[in-house]
């Protein structure tokens, strides 16, 4: 079965949304993190002066720390006046990603200005002028007192997107900040890990990219394989490519050889869902062999290298499908350690810059395919553990539990 890459999913998915948001000037808002509905883009202790860094924090109808007033920048941009009267500044006017936002006296610069996208949820990016490739993000995807909130490069995750909540009454949207509303449904993250293990439980994976010595058609000795790599999940099956990697004067090549996966388990790290992946370790995980050394120093002309505590770990995002909610491959990390001779500090580069990306777009590319069959998945052990509802207009990790809202 042949699927695209996930980014060309991703960016038709999203340009559906690239119309500018319908937040009105003038209007007095609290900005919400989608990553807990208890914290707001507020400054530092919830002080207002010159220079105070911004964070996220939880607010009262009377904190004028997380009160921000949109006024029109010109050019489809917007300035952030907050409650104490300072604007919203990328410090030091930096272009960088990792910049840190303060409050800072209103100027004219680009520092102040910013650009808000709706991100089809609800909810809003918002891009510096500095930088429109960036967005505020908040650090580590960690919502809490006084978590570092910041500019990085746009990625689309719950950690860029903020709730525009008008303040009426003098509270955020009429009502408590902290409290959700009273159609929403919360599945405790226990619940969820074990509905994710449900789902997971028939994923399997290969990597490989070794095969039978043969002539390539540039005549060389070659044992690279194309599309060896195979994932399987929920009865369907995609091959994908490892690419080979060819170093030095005499073509020292190496290749990975059948590393197949051993378990999966799906857990919660803070607000992050995160799938444990452990891998075999028989044998030579890296194989190299050389290709314009003598016949019987083929074997031997190039190192071999072994995983060490083969695990990774692959960060998923939770999304609305239809009438449930699906899985989207965030990142894929490796954690273990590849040991071999002088060179298994290098090699380990060689995986994280390499074999993650490749791993990563496989899996993406296979969860995209079988959204529909997940998300059924999801609904139906849901309700079969009691937690039921009739569409899904979004899905945050709020504290202790999964909130779906109808």
């Amino acid at each position: 079965m042949k699927f695209l890459p996930i980014f060309s999913l991703l960016l038709a998915f999203f340009a559906s949304f690239s119309a500018e948001a319908q937040v009105r000037t003038g209007q007095v808002y609290h900005l919400r993190s989608s990553l807990d509905v208890h914290f707001y883009l507020s400054a530092v202790d919830k002080q207002t002066a010159r220079k105070t860094y911004v964070t996220t924090n939880q607010t009262t109808p009377t904190d004028q720390a997380s009160r921000w007033t949109l006024e029109d920048a010109g050019g489809g941009y917007y300035y952030f006046k907050n409650g104490g009267g300072m604007y919203l500044d990328v410090a030091q006017a930096s272009k960088a990603a990792g910049a840190r936002l303060w409050l800072f006296n209103r100027n004219p610069s680009d520092a102040q200005k910013f650009r808000v996208k709706p991100s089809g949820d609800g909810a809003y990016y918002i891009h510096p002028k500095t930088n429109e490739s960036l967005a505020i993000d908040v650090y580590k995807a960690n919502a809490a007192p006084n978590s570092v909130v910041w500019c990085v490069g746009a990625n689309r995750s719950a950690a860029q997107k903020w709730k525009f909540i008008p303040t009426t009454s003098g509270r955020p949207g009429g009502s408590s900040p902290t409290q959700p509303a009273s159609n929403q449904v919360l599945i405790p993250k226990a619940k969820m890990e074990a509905l994710g293990n449900l789902v997971l439980s028939t994923l399997q994976v290969k990597l490989n990219n070794f095969g039978p010595r043969y002539r390539d058609s540039q005549g060389r000795i070659n044992w690279y394989r194309a599309n060896a790599s195979t994932i399987q999940f929920m009865g369907e099956t995609s091959t994908f490519d490892v690419p080979e990697y060819v170093h030095g004067l005499r073509d020292k090549m190496h290749f990975v050889n059948d590393i197949r996966s051993r378990s999966f388990s799906a857990n919660f790290e803070a607000n992050r869902f995160i799938i444990h992946a452990t891998f075999e370790e028989d044998g030579a995980e890296i194989k190299g062999m050389c290709s314009n050394c003598a016949k019987f120093r083929e074997d031997n002309g190039a190192l071999d290298f072994n995983f060490q505590n083969n695990r990774w770990k692959i960060y998923l995002r939770l999304v609305p499908y239809g009438d449930s909610f699906t899985f989207e491959v965030d990142e894929v990390k490796f954690h273990g350690q590849v040991d071999g001779k002088v060179f298994g500090e290098l090699f380990e580069g060689l995986v994280q810059r390499q074999l993650e990306p490749t791993v990563r777009q496989a899996l993406s590319r296979q969860m995209d395919g079988q959204k529909a069959a997940i998300a059924r998945a999801i609904k139906q052990g849901a309700a079969a553990a009691g937690y039921r509802w009739d569409a899904v207009r979004s899905v945050r990790i709020v504290g202790s539990n999964v909130v779906v809202t109808p």
